[in-house]
C-alpha cells in the first residue's frame, strides 16, 4: 500500500517525500552506508512523479543527507549532528531561509537543468538556505495568486528557473507583494527586474561565424518549441545574423519540436532535406537532442560532417562513434550560484534594485563541421 502525502499541505509534496525519508534515517531505518531508494521505488511507494522523485532525492543531497555516486546510485551518509543547522527534518525553521525554484520542468532537458541546479546549491547548505523545488503544475492545481502560493508555503525568495512571456508579470507581482525575485537563463534588459543569463547573442553569432567561415551560406536551424524568452531571443538572433552575413533563409530550413517524444518528434528533421535547396549546416538551440538528431539523420543515409555540419548551444557527451560537436557552452552553475547570491543580498537589504548580468559564453571546437566551397566538403577542421 502506498504511503500518502498530504498534496495540498504546507510543504510541497517533494519536501515531504524528503522529510519521510530524513526521519527513517534518524530513527535508523536507513543506517549509514546503506543505499537510498531508487527513484522508481519512491514513484511506486509514494504515488509520485519521477520528478518529484528526484527533486526529494536532491533534496536530501542538498542537506548531505545521501550522496550520490554515479551509476551505483545514491546512499545515506553518516547521520549528521542533531544540533546541525542543516539536519534536515530538526533544524529550527526560524534558522532556515526559505527560497523557491520555480518552475522546476515536467522533464529536465538535458544537462541545463541538472546544472542549474547544482549551481544552485553550491552555498546552500552554507547559508543555510532550505531550496524548494517546485512545479506550476503544483500552483495551478491550488489556484490563486502566485504570491498567496508562496506565502502559504513559506517561502521568502523566488528563483525563476525557466521562463516564458508571462514571467515579467509574475515578477512584477511577487515585487509587488514583497517577495524578492531572480530569473536566470533569460535576458530581461531593460524591465527593471533582476536576471542572470548567458548572452545568447554572442553564442549564436560566434556559432553562425563559425559556419559562414567555413563557407557555409545554407543553415538550417532545430530548436525545442519558442514558448521560453531564451528559445526566442536564440532564433531571433540567428535571424539576424543570417541577415548581417547575407546568408540565404527558407522557414522549410527550420524545425520545431515540443520536446516530449525527442526519437518521434526529430524523425521529421528530414524534411529539411527535401526541397531542392537544402541546408548544408544546422544550428540546433540546446545540446539535449543532437543524439537523437544524428541518430535520425544516420538513417536517412545524411552523415555529420560529411554530408552536413552542426554546431548547438552546451556540449553533451555522445555516444561512442558521434562526433564531438563545435558548440557553446553556457556559465551554466556560475549563473545559478551568482543568481542565488543576488536574491540573498536582496533578501537580507531589502534592496529593490534591479540587477543585470550577462555572462559569456565559451567556444568549444569539436569535429562536426567542415568546410565547403561551392556547396561540397572538401576538408575537415578540428
Amino acid at each position: 500500500m502506498a504511503t500518502k502525502v498530504d498534496r495540498r499541505g504546507e510543504y510541497p509534496v517533494f519536501r515531504q517525500v524528503a522529510e519521510i525519508l530524513a526521519s527513517q534515517i534518524h530513527d535508523g531505518k536507513l543506517s549509514p552506508g546503506s543505499r537510498m531508494y531508487s527513484e522508481e521505488a519512491l514513484v511506486n511507494e509514494f504515488e509520485i512523479s519521477r520528478m518529484t522523485a528526484r527533486a526529494a532525492l536532491k533534496y536530501l543531497e542538498d542537506h548531505d543527507m545521501i550522496s550520490s555516486r554515479g551509476r551505483r546510485g545514491r546512499f545515506v551518509n553518516n547521520t549528521p549532528d542533531p544540533t546541525a543547522k542543516n539536519d534536515l527534518g530538526r533544524a529550527s525553521k526560524a534558522q532556515s531561509i526559505p527560497i523557491a525554484v520555480y518552475p522546476l520542468p515536467e522533464r529536465l532537458s538535458g544537462r541545463y537543468f541538472i546544472r542549474a541546479m547544482n549551481g544552485l546549491s553550491r552555498n546552500a547548505v552554507a547559508e543555510n538556505v532550505e531550496l524548494n523545488y517546485i512545479q506550476a503544475s503544483e500552483h495551478k492545481a491550488e489556484g490563486g495568486t502566485l504570491a498567496e502560493f508562496f506565502f502559504k508555503r513559506h517561502i521568502g525568495g523566488i528563483i525563476f528557473l525557466q521562463t516564458n512571456d508571462s514571467v515579467i508579470d509574475q515578477m512584477n507581482e511577487l515585487a509587488g507583494a514583497g517577495l524578492p525575485s531572480v530569473a536566470i537563463n533569460v535576458n530581461l534588459s531593460g524591465s527593471g527586474l533582476s536576471f542572470v543569463c548567458t548572452d545568447y547573442n554572442k553564442g549564436t553569432t560566434a556559432l553562425l561565424s563559425c559556419l559562414f567561415n567555413m563557407g557555409h551560406r545554407r543553415v538550417g536551424y532545430v530548436s525545442l518549441s519558442r514558448n521560453s524568452l531564451s528559445a526566442k531571443e536564440k532564433y531571433q538572433t540567428y535571424r539576424n545574423v543570417i541577415d548581417q552575413y547575407k546568408a540565404e533563409f527558407s522557414p522549410e530550413w527550420v524545425l520545431e519540436f515540443p520536446g516530449e517524444d525527442w526519437d518521434s518528434e526529430l524523425s521529421e528533421i528530414g524534411r529539411l532535406f527535401t526541397g531542392k535547396s537544402k541546408p548544408t549546416a544546422l544550428l540546433v538551440s540546446t545540446g539535449a537532442p543532437v543524439p537523437y538528431i544524428i541518430r535520425n539523420l544516420a538513417a536517412l543515409g545524411i552523415r555529420i560532417p560529411e554530408d552536413v555540419s552542426l554546431v548547438c548551444f552546451d556540449r553533451m557527451k555522445l555516444p561512442a562513434g558521434m562526433p564531438e560537436v563545435t558548440c557553446v557552452e553556457q556559465p551554466v552553475e556560475e549563473a545559478a550560484e551568482i543568481a542565488m547570491n543576488v536574491l540573498l543580498g536582496k533578501m537580507r537589504t531589502g534592496n529593490t534594485e534591479a540587477l543585470e548580468i550577462i555572462l559569456d559564453p565559451v567556444f568549444l571546437p569539436g569535429n562536426s563541421c567542415r568546410f565547403i566551397h561551392d556547396g561540397s566538403f572538401t576538408r575537415e577542421t578540428k
